[in-house]
């Protein structure tokens, strides 16, 4: 019975989120990200995604030409604002913002693990939210929040 109640939320979860995204315009359905585990999202969701990491090769530190193709990919991609996964955000993200003059979002994604304080359903509304409404969307938090009201009672009963 547990097991189907999991499933259950998790399928809400993923309507809640195809719905969160199709507010988004479709020409904005772009996320920028250092972190492989947004291509994942990008795909479960429609949304196109442009990893930092397949620019650098195997070497953390970007070469003039890499960042300078970076530049015109976010350029010629129409990027409307950079997700940092950390805060501050990362040396990269904020050089990368200045040259392009795309802003930063001022809320983080949470790609590794959980947020200091929250759970599995908790950080995925948080990004979605984030996500939609950085990108011109409008996220229905309140919906959300059931969701995770939900898996709160199930996990801690």
């Amino acid at each position: 019975e547990k097991s189907q109640a999991v499933v259950s939320i998790l399928e809400d979860l993923d309507q809640w989120t195809q719905r969160q995204v199709s507010t988004i315009p479709s020409n904005q359905r772009k996320i920028v990200s250092k972190h492989k585990s947004m291509e994942y999202y990008g795909k479960a969701f429609g949304l196109k995604t442009l990893s930092l990491l397949d620019f650098f090769g195997h070497s953390s530190s970007l070469r003039p030409k890499n960042i300078s193709s970076i530049l015109t990919e976010l350029k010629d991609a129409n990027i409307k604002v950079l997700f940092p996964e950390q805060k501050p955000a990362s040396k990269l993200l904020r050089n990368l913002s200045r040259q392009s003059s795309i802003p930063i979002s001022s809320k983080q994604i949470y790609v590794d693990g959980l947020m200091p304080t929250g759970n599995t359903i908790s950080v995925a509304v948080h990004n979605t939210c984030n996500i939609v409404n950085s990108l011109g969307g409008s996220c229905n938090k309140g919906a959300g929040e059931k969701i995770e009201e939900k898996w709160s009672l199930l996990t801690n009963p």
